[in-house]
C-alpha cells in the first residue's frame, strides 16, 4: 500500500474540502450562492449537458442543459408563486423562512428543490423513510412554514403537519414546456449570500430515535467546492438520493461542469436495473458515464451480477460513502479491476478524506489518506487502541462543534495503517452504534453483524440490546433460504455464532435462545442508504425479543435428572456450583467472594441461575434474583439447602444498617451555607432530575454543574441534552445561566474526578441536590455500598472550603413501615424502612446525611409531568394502564392513587433548595400528593379517554393476561403482579395508606398541603404519553 502520493492528478469526484480550499486560493472561481452557480453555468456554458434523470424505457431520459434547467427553475417559481410569495429574511439570520420537502427522489423534487432556493426559502430535505412523528419534529424544529409532499408521501405529510405546524401542499409537476420558459430573470431575494441556509439535511435517527436537522449553507455547494472540469468530458451517475448525498454529488459535478445522472425513485435499485440506466445514459449524450457513487449495499449487489460488475469495471472511479463496505465485497470489486474509493465525511462537516490512489499499484481501497500538511484532521487514541477522528474548528465548513475548544469530535473510529500511522487510517464502526449494555459495558455490534451477513445463507444480522442486561440478534435468511425449512442453515448460523462468542468479552456473549431467525420476507427497518435502523428493528420486533428474553430468563430445567446432581450433599454441591461460576465468568472464583464485586452484572447472573436450574435438582422454584441476593457461593449452597436463617439473615441486615451511620467520620463545617447560586446537580438523566434541571435554568441561579454517570463513550453533556428533550423540555440559553455537564463516579473518592476540576468545583459551589440513586427493587441491600459511598464522598464535596447545602432526594419507602401518622422528621428505627434493599438503603443514607447537617426530601410516587404526561413506560403503574391494549380489560383495584407529578415535585426541591437552611429544625421534607382519587376514578378516565373496556376481578385480568402470554405477547412484572394481586378480590379492602406529614414542605410550596388534582385532563395526558389509543370523538349529526 502507497503512502499519500502528492502527485496525483486532482480530480473533482475526491476532492476533500481541505484540497478545494487550497486549489480556489490558488483558482478562485467566484461563486457564491446556488443560484449564481445555475447563472454562471447558463451563461457560459449555455448547451452543456447539466443533469439528466434515465428511464427504463429506452429513448425517453431527462436531459437539461444549464440553460434550460434555468428557465425551468423560473418556470416553477412562476408556479409555486400562487401560494408561495417571494421570501423575506427570516429576523437578522440572512435566511428565508422554512419550507419542507417530502419525496421519493424524482426529477419535481429536483426542480422544487432549486425553485424554493431561487425563491430565498430554505429547504428542509425530508426522506420518505421517517415515519410521521418523525417528519413532524423536523417541521417543528425547523419553524417551517409548509410542507410540499408527492402524491404518494402526501398522506404521511398531512399527517404530520395537520393542524399543526404547517400546510401541505402536492408537489406539482414538471411540464415540457418550462424549458422554453421566458422569464429567467425571476428575481433572488438581497439577503441571500453565501452564509444564508440554502437547505437542511437530517439524521437518520439511528441512535436516538428521532432525527436532527442539519443546516447547510450555500457556501457547502459553492464556495467550499473547486471548479475542476475533467478533460475530457464525463458524467456521474449517482444511486444516492436527492434528500441525502445525492444534492452534494449535483452541486460537485454542477461545480465542476460535468454532467450528472440521477437515479429514478420510483425504480427499485437492482443489478439489473443499474445496468440499463447506465446504458440508457450512454446513448442518450456525447458524454460518457465515467463516474459511478452510491452506499456499499449498492455496490454488493453489483458484485454479484456479471454484468453489473463489468459496467462497474469500466468506469474511471467507483466511488462509496455513508456506511462501510464489507471487505469480502471490497476486495472482490478491486480484484476485478474496480477502481474503488471511499469517500468519507458528513453532513456536518462535508467531505473529509479519500481513498483515492494510484489504482495500477495501490488496492487498498479501504484506508483513508491524509496529505502530510494536513494538520486539521487529528486521530485521538482511544482506551482500546481505536483513534476517533477529531476536526478542528479551522477546518472549512463545519455545521456544529461538540467540544469547548470548538472541534468536533465525530465519534467515528479508525485504527493506523502500520505502515503510514499518520497518513492512512481504516475506518472500523462508530461510537454511538458500539452496543451499551445497562450495566455500562460496551461492544462493538459489527464483529457479531459482518461474521454473521458474510455467511450464504444470511440477508442480514442487526444486534439488539442497547441499556439492557445482555444482547441478542436478529438473523434474517437470504431469499433462497425457508425459514425452517432447512436444518442446515439454523446449524450454520448456530456453529458460527458459537465461533464468534469465542472471541466476545463474556457479558458481550449472546445465548442461542437470543438469536432470533426470521426469513427474508419479514423485512427489517432500513435507511434510505440501505443501513438497518437498529433502535427501530427493536421497536419493530419488540414483543418477539421480550418473549424470548422472558423464556431465557426462566431457563429450562434439564429433563434428563440423571445428571442434575442432589442438594443433599453441601460438598458436591458447592464443587458444582464453583465449576458453574467460574466456567460463566471465565476465571476462579473464592466461595465468600461477593458476585457483584467481582463483576457479575444481570446477564451473567442469569445465565448462573440457568446453569444451576440445568445441573442441580432444586426444591423449589429458584428466584429470578437469587444470584445477587445469595451474593456468593457460599450464600447459594446456604439457601439451596436450608430455608432456617431467613430471620436471622434479616436481623444482621439491620445492624449492619446501624453501622454503617454509626461509622461515618467526616468533618462537618459550622458556616451557615451561601444563598443557592451554584448548584451541583446528580440524576439529571433521570425524569426528576431533568425536572429539577428545568426548574433550575428558570429559577436564577447562576451555574448548574451536572454530574453524570459515565456510559461508554457518549459525553455528559448529550446525556443530559437528550434527558430534557425527551421529556419535552427546553435546554438552557448559555448568555442567562451557564450549565456544565461533568462525568463523576460518585463511590470513588473525590467523585473520579480530576483533581483541579473538583477543587473548582469546591470552591464554587454554594448547593448540592442529591437526585441520582439506582432504581432496583430486587437487589440487595448490600449491593447498595457504592450508592452509600457516593451520599459520603458528596457530603465530603459539601463540607470541603465553605460549608454548601446539601439536599438528598430519598423515597417514602425508607419509612413507610412506621406505625401511624409519619412525621417529617428522621427515623432512628431500621425496621421503620421497608425490608426492600432499596428502601433500606434510603434509611441509611437519610441518617447519614441528616448526621452531617443535610436536608432529606421523602418523595412519593411520581408520575407523568402536568404539561405533557410523560411517564416512564416501564413502572408499574404505566404497565398496567397499557394492558388495556392488550387484554382490553383492567382490573378492579379498592386502592387509593396518590401519584404526584414529577414537575410539581421538581418545583417542591428548587423551593426547599432555595429557602434558608433552618427554616423549621428538623431539615426532612415530605413531597406526596395529599389528594388522592380511587383507582376507580382512573379507570373512569381512561373509559372517557379510550371508550368502553372490561372492568374485571384481578384474577380474571391475570387470567387473560396469561392467556396472551401463552400467544406470545410479552407481559412485564406479570409474576410480581400474580404476587400482588392474584390472591384478591374486587370488595377487598387494601390496607389504608399511611399518612404523611407536609407541613414543612407547605411553608416553602404554599397550597401543597391542599394536593394536586388527578382529574381526568391530567390523566388523559398521561394515556397519551402512554400510547394508549384513544377513542375518536363522535361528530353531531
Amino acid at each position: 500500500m502507497e503512502r499519500t502520493n502528492p502527485n496525483l492528478q486532482a480530480h473533482f469526484f475526491v476532492a476533500t474540502l481541505g484540497l478545494a480550499e487550497k486549489i480556489n486560493a490558488k483558482q478562485p472561481h467566484g461563486i457564491k450562492t446556488i443560484i449564481d452557480l445555475i447563472r454562471c453555468r447558463a451563461a457560459l456554458s449555455p448547451l452543456e449537458p447539466a443533469v439528466a434523470m434515465a428511464q427504463p424505457d429506452p429513448g425517453k431520459p431527462i436531459v437539461y442543459t444549464y440553460t434550460e434547467l434555468l428557465r425551468a427553475v423560473s418556470a416553477w417559481c412562476e408556479r409555486l408563486s400562487g401560494y408561495l410569495p417571494p421570501a423575506v429574511e427570516v429576523g437578522n439570520t440572512g435566511s428565508g423562512p422554512v419550507v419542507g420537502l417530502l419525496s421519493e427522489n424524482s426529477w419535481d423534487l429536483m426542480m422544487c428543490f432549486f425553485a424554493l432556493i431561487r425563491m430565498g426559502y430554505t429547504v428542509l430535505l425530508i426522506a420518505p423513510q421517517c415515519d410521521a412523528p418523525a417528519v413532524r419534529h423536523l417541521l417543528v424544529e425547523t419553524s417551517a412554514t409548509l410542507l410540499i409532499a408527492s402524491q404518494r408521501y402526501f398522506d404521511l405529510g398531512t399527517a404530520s403537519s395537520g393542524p399543526a405546524p404547517c400546510d401541505c401542499r402536492i408537489l406539482p409537476n414538471s411540464e415540457a414546456a418550462d424549458v422554453a420558459f421566458q422569464h429567467n430573470w425571476w428575481p433572488t431575494p438581497k439577503f441571500i449570500t453565501s452564509s444564508s441556509i440554502s437547505h437542511i439535511h437530517h439524521t437518520s435517527g439511528t441512535t436516538s430515535g428521532l432525527p436532527k436537522p442539519i443546516p447547510q449553507p450555500h457556501a457547502v455547494s459553492t464556495v467550499h467546492l473547486p471548479c475542476l472540469p475533467p478533460n475530457p468530458m464525463v458524467a456521474t451517475f449517482t444511486t444516492t438520493p436527492l434528500y441525502h448525498g445525492g444534492v452534494s454529488d449535483l452541486f460537485r459535478s454542477f461545480m465542476s461542469k460535468s454532467l450528472i445522472w440521477l437515479y429514478p425513485g420510483n425504480l427499485p435499485v437492482t443489478a439489473d436495473n443499474i445496468v440499463k440506466l447506465i446504458e440508457t445514459a450512454n446513448s442518450a449524450t456525447k458524454v460518457p458515464v465515467k463516474l459511478f457513487t452510491g452506499v456499499p449495499w449498492v455496490q454488493r449487489e453489483c458484485s454479484e451480477s456479471p454484468s453489473a460488475l463489468e459496467v462497474l469495471r469500466k468506469m474511471d472511479m467507483v466511488g462509496f460513502g455513508g456506511a462501510s463496505m464489507p471487505e469480502d465485497v471490497g476486495y472482490k470489486l478491486v480484484r476485478n479491476g474496480v477502481k474503488l474509493v471511499s469517500r468519507f465525511g458528513s453532513t456536518e462537516m462535508g467531505f473529509l478524506m479519500s481513498s483515492y490512489r494510484d489504482f495500477a499499484r495501490d488496492t487498498a481501497y479501504d484506508y483513508l489518506r491524509i496529505p502530510h500538511d494536513e494538520d486539521r484532521l487529528m486521530f485521538e487514541r482511544q482506551s482500546d487502541g481505536d483513534y476517533e477522528l477529531v476536526v478542528r474548528k479551522d477546518w472549512p465548513f463545519m455545521a456544529k462543534h461538540n467540544r469547548p475548544d470548538g472541534s468536533w469530535a465525530t465519534s467515528d473510529l479508525f485504527v493506523p495503517n502500520p505502515n503510514a500511522p499518520k497518513t492512512c487510517f481504516k475506518y472500523l464502526t462508530r461510537n454511538d452504534s458500539t452496543i451499551v449494555l445497562m450495566n455500562g459495558k460496551k461492544f462493538n455490534p459489527m464483529v457479531v453483524e459482518d461474521n454473521l451477513r458474510a455467511l450464504t445463507s444470511v440477508e442480514e444480522a442487526i444486534v439488539f440490546g442497547q441499556n439492557k442486561e445482555y444482547p441478542g440478534v436478529f438473523v434474517f435468511l437470504s431469499k433462497k433460504e425457508i425459514l425452517g425449512g432447512t436444518k442446515s442453515a439454523m446449524t450454520e448460523i448456530m456453529n458460527k455464532m458459537n465461533e464468534i462468542n469465542k472471541e466476545l468479552p463474556n457479558y458481550a456473549k449472546i445465548a442461542r435462545e437470543l438469536v432470533l431467525v426470521f426469513s427474508s420476507h419479514s423485512g427489517w427497518p432500513k435507511n434510505s442508504k440501505g443501513m438497518p435502523l437498529r433502535g427501530m428493528a427493536e421497536k419493530k420486533y419488540a414483543t418477539v425479543i421480550e418473549t424470548a428474553r422472558q423464556k431465557y430468563e426462566k431457563g429450562i430445567q434439564n429433563s434428563q435428572d440423571a445428571t442434575r446432581i442432589s442438594i443433599e450433599d453441601p460438598i458436591l454441591l458447592q464443587e458444582r456450583l464453583s465449576k458453574i461460576v467460574s466456567t460463566t465468568m471465565g476465571r476462579n472464583i473464592d466461595e465468600t467472594e461477593d458476585f457483584f464485586s467481582a463483576g457479575v452484572d444481570s446477564a451473567t447472573a442469569t445465565t448462573i441461575r440457568r446453569k444451576i436450574l440445568g445441573e442441580v435438582k432444586v426444591k423449589s422454584p429458584l428466584p429470578m434474583n437469587v444470584v445477587f441476593e445469595q451474593r456468593n457461593i457460599a450464600g447459594l449452597v446456604d439457601f439451596l439447602t436450608s430455608d432456617r436463617h431467613t430471620e436471622e439473615k434479616h436481623e444482621a441486615e439491620l445492624k449492619e444498617m446501624r453501622r454503617l451511620v454509626d461509622q461515618i467520620n467526616i468533618s462537618r463545617r459550622s458556616t451557615p451555607p451561601l444563598e443557592a447560586q451554584v448548584v451541583v446537580l446528580t440524576g439529571a438523566t433521570g425524569a426528576l432530575g431533568a425536572h429539577i434541571l428545568s426548574t433550575l435554568i428558570k429559577s436564577g441561579v447562576r451555574t448548574i454543574y451536572c454530574l453524570v454517570r459515565r456510559i461508554g463513550n457518549v459525553s455528559s453533556e448529550t446525556r443530559v441534552i437528550r434527558s430534557l428533550k425527551a421529556r419535552k423540555l427546553d435546554t438552557w440559553d448559555s448568555k442567562v445561566v451557564k450549565v456544565q455537564a461533568l462525568h463523576a463516579d460518585f463511590h470513588i473518592d473525590y467523585l473520579g474526578m480530576n483533581m483541579d476540576v473538583y477543587e473548582f468545583i469546591t470552591k464554587q459551589a454554594t448547593t448540592i441536590i442529591h437526585c441520582a440513586w439506582p432504581v432496583n427493587f430486587l437487589v440487595p441491600f448490600g449491593s447498595f455500598d457504592h450508592s452509600i459511598h457516593g451520599v459520603e464522598n458528596l457530603l465530603r464535596l459539601a463540607n470541603s472550603e465553605r460549608r454548601k447545602r446539601f439536599i438528598f432526594c430519598s423515597s417514602t419507602a425508607s419509612v413507610i413501615q412506621t406505625k401511624g401518622t409519619i412525621r417529617e422528621e428522621l427515623s432512628n428505627n431500621p425496621k421503620d424502612a421497608n425490608p426492600l434493599g432499596y428502601s433500606r438503603s434510603k434509611w441509611v443514607a437519610e441518617n447519614i446525611v441528616k448526621q452531617m447537617g443535610g436536608d432529606v426530601i421523602r418523595l412519593g410516587q411520581l408520575s407523568g409531568d402536568t404539561q405533557a404526561g410523560i411517564w416512564n413506560s416501564d413502572e408499574g403503574w404505566p404497565l398496567i394502564l397499557k394492558t388495556v391494549g392488550i387484554v382490553g380489560s383492567l382490573p378492579v383495584l379498592n386502592e387509593r392513587i396518590e401519584w404526584l407529578p414529577v414537575d410539581i415535585a421538581a418545583r417542591a426541591v428548587v423551593n426547599i433548595a432555595m429557602s434558608p437552611q433552618g427554616i423549621h429544625g428538623s431539615g426532612v421534607w415530605h413531597v406526596l400528593n395529599k389528594c388522592p382519587v380511587m383507582w376507580s376514578d382512573v379507570l373512569d378516565a381512561m373509559e372517557m379517554y379510550c371508550g368502553k373496556f372490561n372492568r374485571v376481578e384481578p384474577k380474571e385480568w391475570l387470567r387473560q393476561l396469561e392467556e396472551e402470554e401463552k400467544k406470545g405477547a410479552a407481559i412485564k412484572l406479570l409474576s410480581f403482579w400474580k404476587d400482588t394481586y392474584g390472591s384478591k378480590t374486587e370488595a377487598e379492602e387494601t390496607p389504608e395508606s399511611p399518612d404523611f406529614e407536609v407541613m414543612n414542605t407547605s411553608k416553602v410550596y404554599p397550597g401543597f398541603e391542599k394536593g394536586f388534582s388527578l382529574g381526568p385532563d391530567y390523566l388523559s395526558r398521561v394515556f397519551a404519553s402512554l400510547g394508549v389509543q384513544r377513542r375518536e370523538p363522535m361528530l353531531p349529526n
